[in-house]
């Protein structure tokens, strides 16, 4: 049976592994400020303790990896080298994030520095994260035909999908995942029924 617990004041269980979802990713690594982010925070902290005989872990799979990457570089990193480092944007691209993106950021040496600064500070968790496969060579493209994800973007879907076949407990604040049958973590109002 999934359930949806409240993270606020919780701590990891032993012999429970987590799948952290990219926007708690994304508040560890310090991307957006706002004073609900830190329950995931401390929550997230607590980890490495119980991990001390190896009890719980951070399961990392790889469309999450990525989505965190994409997220920082673009929305976080690229914005800071904007306003950092102006002259270095090609005025054709300036109001183009895509373009600029590809064509100023990527080109500049600043993006290999925040790149690395960034798999610094995610392996700052690195003892405690198993890296897994998506298992999507598991999926049928004919099972997501006859059986959509209409609740889900595709991503949601597949970490839905590996932590119901792991028994993973999702800690995330998208609402999207309400009505599902994980187990959940959350301080998402939306998720908690709350609103």
């Amino acid at each position: 049976m999934a359930s949806i617990t409240n993270l606020r004041g919780a701590s990891p269980k032993k012999h429970t592994d987590y799948l952290l979802d990219a926007n708690v990713w994304i508040f560890l690594l310090g991307g957006t400020e706002k004073s609900y982010q830190q329950s995931y925070i401390d929550f997230v902290g607590k980890i490495p303790r119980m991990n001390a005989d190896g009890r719980s872990k951070i399961i990392l799979p790889s469309c999450i990896l990525s989505e965190v990457v994409n997220r920082m570089m673009k929305d976080v990193f690229m914005n800071e080298f904007a306003r950092k480092f102006p002259t270095a944007i090609d005025p054709r691209f300036a109001s183009k994030p895509n373009l600029l993106y590809k064509h100023s950021y990527r080109a500049h040496r600043q993006y290999d520095e925040d790149f690395g600064m960034l798999l610094a500070d995610m392996n700052a968790y690195g003892q405690h994260i198993v890296t897994v496969s998506d298992n999507f060579a598991g999926t049928s493209l004919n099972d997501i035909m006859d059986n959509p994800p209409t609740q889900l973007d595709f991503t949601d879907y597949t970490i839905s999908k590996l932590a119901k076949d792991n028994q993973l407990v999702i800690v995330t604040d998208d609402g999207d995942f309400k009505g599902g049958d994980n187990d959940i973590l959350t301080v998402n109002r939306g998720l908690l029924g709350t609103t």
